[in-house]
């Protein structure tokens, strides 16, 4: 589930929360998110990871057939009787704002 994952890719959520906090930024709330990538069916899915990004304009047709084709072996144990794809995921979530800016007294 390369592509798919690769958006999530971000290690444990501790270790987003200490990049998160090495810019600079304060910590609102952070949470591991668990769901369901839901697609009508692989080629659907495919479809929609890949030409909704700029991947799409920089591989060739071999490239994109290949994935398309790995994605069908991969996505297979995900796939429901009617052809549709429920593939799991998890996701971190941190909310982050920039503090205020200490302003010297007048």
């Amino acid at each position: 589930m390369t592509l798919l994952s690769s958006y999530f890719a971000c290690g444990s959520l501790e270790h987003l929360e200490r990049l998160v906090e090495s810019a600079g930024l304060t910590i609102t709330a952070a949470r591991r998110h668990v769901g369901v990538y839901r697609a009508p069916s692989i080629d659907a899915f495919v479809t929609t990871e890949v030409e909704s990004t700029p991947l799409v304009e920089r591989i060739s047709d071999d490239v994109y057939r290949a994935i398309r084709a790995g994605a069908h072996d991969v996505l297979a144990p995900f796939t429901t009787a009617d052809g549709s794809v429920e593939a799991p995921f998890e996701s971190n979530i941190v909310a982050a704002h920039r503090p205020a800016a200490v302003r010297a007294p007048k």
